[in-house]
């Protein structure tokens, strides 16, 4: 009886432990660095443009999303199945740019 205890904290351990090296690792390397990376959003009517500096960044298309969501904290904007950008209302100046943010979002029939 006392090994299914035994079994059950060590399981537990182990499990806690892959996904520790996982977590610590996807962190070092090089390929998901962007993803820690702070970002420069330029939102308009056509795209949504991500810059890290003034020479790299990415472009996303309003056509590439599939659809779009607002929560408490901010908006989630599906790309895909498991990939999304989350866009926390910090990333916003002002309450106009969220009233923006609101109205591309109806218009390109995304939000209710």
């Amino acid at each position: 009886n006392i090994w299914i205890y035994l079994f059950a904290i060590i399981g537990s351990g182990l499990y806690i432990l892959f996904w520790y090296i996982q977590y610590i690792g996807i962190t070092q390397l090089e390929q998901y660095k962007q993803l820690f990376q702070k970002y420069r959003y330029e939102i308009d009517s056509r795209q949504i443009l991500m810059k890290l500096n003034e020479k790299e960044g990415g472009v996303i298309k309003w056509d590439m999303i599939k659809n779009a969501y607002k929560d408490k904290t901010g908006y989630v904007l599906n790309i895909s199945r498991g990939q999304f950008i989350y866009l926390p209302f910090d990333v916003f100046t002002s309450d106009n740019d969220r009233r923006m943010m609101d109205k591309i979002l109806k218009d390109k029939s995304l939000i209710n």
